[in-house]
């Protein structure tokens, strides 16, 4: 009695065990004697897996036309931005006057840039 409680405790967790695994891919082939063998289908198989790695290769390249057509994007961003923010420094240093900081001060009050515009030219004239 005691026996009997693991052994159908362990017959059950052996069926529950196998309702989660995969099907054996195996078929019965009959020869020409009658006897059966058994078989993998490598045919279904091989054709799968070609599948898949015609999917991942079509993945693949998609990916990387995704990445150029970002990495191109963000290019054009950053040229943008910078295009933007060396007009404002053209306007807040004049070339042609040599007037000092008094001048500077007063173009800084005329504009009334934002702080983060400020930090842009900040580091656009560190580059």
């Amino acid at each position: 009695m005691q026996l009997l409680l693991p052994i159908v405790l362990a017959a059950n967790a052996c069926s529950f065990a196998q309702a989660f695994t995969p099907p054996i891919l195996t078929s019965t082939v009959h020869s020409s004697s009658g006897s059966s063998l058994v078989a993998p289908l490598h045919s279904s198989v091989k054709s799968d897996a070609e599948r898949l790695l015609a999917k991942a290769r079509a993945l693949r390249e998609s990916v990387k036309e995704s990445e150029d057509e970002l990495h191109s994007t963000l290019i054009n961003k950053k040229a943008t931005k910078d295009a933007a923010t060396d007009k404002i420094i053209s306007c807040l240093f004049p070339t042609a006057e040599d007037d000092g900081i008094c001048a500077l001060c007063d173009r800084l009050r005329k504009k009334r840039l934002a702080s983060d515009t400020l930090v842009q030219v900040v580091g656009r004239l560190h580059e």
